[in-house]
């Protein structure tokens, strides 16, 4: 029979995975707006906003599977009984998940989930904040069974994401105007600002001015 921490051990290693695209992508998709919002000559610089491209509907499919497959899996290990300490953000991320899956709903039976859209939580709650939380729980409550299996929390900048990112942007410029010639680095450094958000919720950054996109 398996101990406490080896059950966690087997739920963090699908927790880490059903997270990790997620928070990859909701830092992608905050950064494309950042970059757009940020500047106040956002309007002379592009055609159009950068979300309104293919790669960030791609973007956003990931973090409501992410929410999804997150939330499944760990309401499976709490109907078996194997889960007695509180996860942080589980109770949000359940809403986010109902959401993500019927995205056309307006009318709901769920009390909570009601007062969820009416509140227009499902825009304002970051449900990447929620993906953090409840891994953080996971994660802590390992510790504290003096486990010494953990993956990284982290928001990871993945093979090829600043690629889609820049092509995103590159895509909605207008004639002549290029991308920052530090653009790599700007993703880079966002994607830790991001990660800090989610860590403290401070306010969020403010995009220097340039004369670039």
């Amino acid at each position: 029979m398996m101990t406490e921490a080896q059950r966690l051990e087997m739920l963090d290693g699908l927790v880490w995975m059903s997270t990790y695209d997620g928070l990859t992508a909701a830092a992608a998709k905050s950064f494309l707006g950042w970059i757009f919002y940020g500047q106040k000559n956002y309007k002379d610089a592009f055609n159009e906003n950068p979300v309104n491209t293919f790669a960030y509907r791609v973007l956003n499919a990931a973090i409501v599977q992410s929410a999804i497959s997150t939330y499944d899996v760990i309401k499976q290990e709490k109907e078996m009984g194997a889960l007695e300490f509180s996860i942080d953000g589980y109770k949000e991320l359940r809403l986010h998940r109902l959401r993500g899956a019927h995205p056309w709903t307006h009318r709901w039976t769920d009390k909570q989930m009601q007062e969820f859209v009416d509140a227009d939580l499902h825009h304002k709650d970051n449900p990447a904040r929620r993906l953090w939380q409840v891994r953080g729980s996971i994660l802590k409550r390992l510790i504290e069974l003096g486990s010494i299996y953990r993956r990284p929390l982290a928001v990871t900048l993945q093979i090829g994401v600043a690629e889609m990112i820049k092509g995103s942007i590159t895509q909605q410029l207008k004639p002549g105007v290029i991308l920052p010639p530090n653009i790599d680095a700007m993703i880079f450094e966002f994607y830790r600002e991001y990660e800090s958000r989610l860590q403290l919720d401070p306010p969020k950054p403010k995009l220097a001015r340039s004369r670039h996109a």
